[in-house]
């Protein structure tokens, strides 16, 4: 058995679609509609029964949590608790303020600019003890990117960022609550008036992590620059800050709109150097920065903080008003470190962390990791320092068994618990993830998460049909609405449709009226758009457990996983997918990949010779048998 005491959870790096550990807390309430709306969500009318006093925590976070320092690592640091195994992965925006109301939750982490801390069901906790630091709003970019398009573009840039505004910042969030796309929402701070020299630099390209203010600010900066005559793009990021940093040191995009402490702490590895000095944070952040090359422009007066909301009637009944009373309700977290001293960089690149250990990976440190592995029985391949498909299934058979999603991804939490493992002598439970893959013939099944996407899923659907190819497409409930004429096209050309959740929520641990709202909410709106009824289920990041398939197949529902990954998601480079997918094929295996969520060219350019070689190898593609 695997040692007690590991950490799931978002690793801190390109994995950030991993959901962290959930709870083992008390049962969550039931008695809640199951209906989960995107709109703002209202407590149902005060009942006289007593309520139950709490007496384990049960804290719904963003996927970011365990890399954020106003919440886990904050709450670990400033108020001495460990909240790693008490976290209910929850997005961001209005399933955070269902989760806390419908009783998903006892506490919910929600922007301070989110229209739900409007709600009067809701109360704000104080931070008694100052965990939140100055978070304003600043963009960052590389020194080069001025430099090669003039001191113009950072007046620009600056500009844009004097004309934010709290007001309309909520005002825009609140109508992408209400359905509104965040660039017709972020229309309210600039219309892009402005004339545009078609001969003008490539666009500067914005990154835009996976909530709504994130994405709303992005084509913000992206209609002002347009306005100021720079052409700019706004490119959508299927994860959190890891995976946008990563990005801009791939060159993927050039200009990240960021938060100053949360982005202070996160390159400098936690020593708690940010403070509610907005000036003292931010010029902390900007000589971090200029070790590597890059630069904070102007920030703005404007910030989005954590705040750590509860139901106001569960929080009176508790006697909660502080963060600190939350003290008794989680267990005492390990002493942290003192602060450190700024790091001397031999790489100018890590100062953004060690970097995670994925597909396409190389060197000793897999080969480490292949030797830990090896020695709890979860790997049995070469120990050659090359992280491929036997690596990756390893590493997601042990984040089964130690709690965490399986994403195959090996950030510090996934590193930690497995050398806590490897001391403890724990041996594997798991050491495959399940299919039903049809392994009789020359059968292999294709599947795509995340879609539908107006760009991508057309592309992909033109290079199956020039193979015959079949697949099934899981797609995400709130994009079905906006792309059912792709899915229509996809069951006219023989693919499957399944149901990837409403919002992409870690369905594990998740409260039965949630569950319902977020699979049966996708399952009518996907039976609305094509005539049918999905009959499978794919949980995001894989994060699944008997409770869920119990519930699924009370839906009418199985659950799917795969297994084989090439993580094109994280853009390992095509030929990585590539080979990571044509070398472990085999009959009935179950390849995942993605036509949404972010740029999937990679995707695109690897399915042509993936397609090209299993069929000359003499393999055809069918969906997932019963689905």
């Amino acid at each position: 058995m695997v040692a007690t005491g590991c950490t799931g959870g978002d690793d801190g790096g390109a994995a950030t679609t991993a959901a962290p550990a959930t709870t083992t807390a008390n049962t969550p309430p039931t008695s809640q509609a199951p209906e989960q709306d995107q709109s703002a969500t209202t407590l149902p009318p005060a009942t006289t029964e007593a309520l139950a006093p709490i007496t384990t925590l049960r804290l719904a976070a963003p996927p970011d949590c365990a890399t954020n320092p106003a919440c886990a690592d904050g709450l670990a640091r400033v108020y001495g608790i460990d909240v790693s195994d008490l976290i209910v992965p929850t997005e961001p925006g209005a399933p955070m303020a269902a989760a806390v109301l419908e009783g998903a939750a006892d506490v919910g982490v929600i922007f301070s600019d989110d229209p739900a801390l409007d709600d009067p069901s809701l109360v704000q906790l104080d931070d008694d003890r100052t965990m939140v630091a100055a978070e304003n709003i600043v963009p960052v970019a590389k020194m080069a990117l001025v430099s090669d398009r003039g001191d113009a573009l950072r007046d620009a840039i600056d500009q844009v960022t004097d004309s934010l505004n709290d007001d309309e910042l909520r005002s825009a969030l609140a109508a992408v609550r209400d359905g509104t796309s965040p660039e017709e929402a972020a229309r309210t701070f600039a219309a892009a008036t402005g004339e545009i020299d078609p001969a003008a630099d490539a666009p500067i390209r914005i990154g835009a992590e996976a909530f709504p203010t994130a994405r709303v600010l992005a084509n913000v900066y992206a209609m002002g620059l347009s306005a100021r005559g720079y052409p700019a793009v706004v490119v959508p990021i299927d994860g959190f800050r890891a995976l946008e940093i990563a990005y801009m040191i791939d060159d993927e995009i050039d200009l990240s709109i960021q938060y100053s402490a949360s982005l202070l702490e996160y390159l400098d590895g936690f020593q708690g150097r940010s403070s509610a000095d907005s000036a003292a944070t931010l010029s902390a952040l900007r000589e971090l920065l200029a070790l590597a090359e890059y630069e904070a422009f102007a920030a703005s007066p404007l910030q989005s903080r954590n705040t750590f909301v509860m139901r106001k009637d569960i929080a009176e009944a508790n006697g909660i008003a502080n963060l600190s009373d939350l003290i008794p309700l989680a267990p005492p977290a390990d002493v942290a470190p003192a602060p450190g001293d700024l790091p001397e960089l031999q790489d100018p690149f890590a100062i953004f962390g060690p970097g995670d250990l994925r597909i396409g990976s190389v060197g000793p440190e897999v080969r480490e990791l292949q030797e830990l592995l090896s020695q709890i029985d979860y790997y049995g391949g070469p120990l050659n320092g090359i992280f491929e498909e036997p690596t990756r299934r390893a590493v997601a058979a042990f984040q089964v068994d130690s709690g965490s999603a399986p994403d195959g991804i090996v950030g510090p939490i996934t590193l930690v618990a497995l050398r806590e493992a490897v001391d403890a002598g724990a041996t594997a439970i798991t050491t495959e993830l399940s299919t039903t893959g049809d392994s009789s013939g020359n059968e292999i099944h294709l599947t795509f998460d995340d879609g539908p996407s107006g760009e991508f899923t057309p592309q992909i659907l033109d290079l199956l049909a020039q193979y015959d190819a079949k697949a099934v497409f899981f797609s995400i409930g709130n994009q079905v609405e906006g792309g059912a004429e792709l899915l229509q096209r996809a069951v006219s050309q023989g693919h499957r449709i399944g149901n990837h959740t409403w919002s992409h929520a870690s369905l594990d641990g998740m409260s039965a009226d949630t569950f319902a709202g977020e699979v049966g909410r996708t399952q009518d709106a996907i039976s609305a758009a094509i005539n049918e009824t999905p009959t499978c289920l794919r949980p995001p990041y894989g994060a699944t457990d008997d409770q869920t398939r119990d519930r699924a197949a009370g839906l009418g529902l199985s659950v799917e996983l795969w297994n084989i990954d090439p993580q094109d998601w994280s853009r390992p480079g095509v030929e990585n997918i590539v080979s990571n997918v044509v070398e472990h094929a085999g009959p009935g295996a179950v390849v995942l990949m993605h036509d949404g969520g972010g740029n999937r060219d990679q995707t695109i350019a690897a399915l042509g010779q993936i397609l090209e070689r299993l069929s000359a190898d003499g393999y055809r593609f069918t969906p997932i048998p019963g689905c």
